[in-house]
């Protein structure tokens, strides 16, 4: 087994790091940062997405496990404090690997045609006006839009953004798309969906409009040019995250959202 590491603040976790590759010598695991089977994420749910989108070239080929040193780390079942458990789990196969759909978005813009992956959420927004825009669903028109916004999130992301805006959370290996409307503009001449819709996973949901100043984003990642179309899909791409045997859905809603 060969380990690397991720993280993007080094000065905050350089010792962890040195923590980690001293257990990793103990345990006469290699470090390889060029061919690794598993990249160790140090940071928080930040870090864990970075971490994707720098390594989407070798999704097939390697696991994720995260050592949670930021704030919320929904993504992780230890802490900084458990770095012995974590490494002696993967040491000694106690670990469980959860695969996770990515989404596929093509983005028509100006300039450019943007091919993107995204683990959680690609969202359409304006920030100065109200984003109007059609709405097709498998090219069947659902709605005009109006309103701040569009999130079309994957299963995995329905915690993330989707869920401060009002989306529903969907229960690990419920395989389904969610779009979620933000701030939707409801009076006599238009009348959008105001709440969340759920889809299967194999839709193919394009949104089309007059983007004078929205912005596509996506994972934390902002396109800056002008969007003309969007559509967004189920990814072939899948994320490997390793997790602890007794990993539970509630269990993490419970750590990450409820007091």
């Amino acid at each position: 087994m060969k380990i690397s590491f991720f993280s993007v603040y080094k000065d905050r976790t350089t010792f962890v790091e040195n923590q980690i590759s001293n257990l990793l010598n103990e345990l006469e695991i290699d470090i390889d940062n060029q061919n690794p089977d598993v990249i160790i994420c140090i940071g928080g749910d930040g870090t864990f997405l970075k971490a994707i989108q720098n390594n989407l070239d070798r999704l097939n080929d390697v696991c994720f496990l995260g050592i949670n040193n930021g704030k919320l780390g929904y993504f992780y079942d230890y802490t900084v404090d458990e770095i012995q458990e974590a490494l002696s789990d993967l040491d000694n196969g106690r670990l469980v690997e959860k695969s996770f759909s990515l989404l596929e978005g093509t983005v028509v813009c100006e300039n450019e045609t943007y091919d993107i992956a995204a683990v959680n959420e690609i969202k359409i927004s304006s920030i100065y006006k109200t984003l109007e825009c059609e709405v097709f669903i498998n090219e069947e028109k659902l709605e005009n839009f109006a309103g701040n916004g569009l999130i079309v999130s994957s299963q995995l992301g329905s915690t993330a953004l989707n869920k401060s805006v009002g989306g529903a959370i969907i229960e690990t290996g419920v395989p389904c798309l969610e779009l979620t409307p933000i701030a939707p503009v409801t009076n006599n001449l238009i009348s959008p969906l105001t709440n969340p819709l759920i889809l299967k996973e194999d839709v193919d949901i394009t949104i089309k409009g007059k983007f004078s100043d929205a912005l596509v984003s996506f994972d934390n990642v902002l396109i800056e040019d002008r969007p003309l179309s969007i559509n967004v899909k189920k990814s072939s791409l899948k994320v490997k995250i390793l997790l602890k045997k007794n990993h539970s859905f509630i269990g993490s809603l419970k750590r990450s959202f409820i007091k």
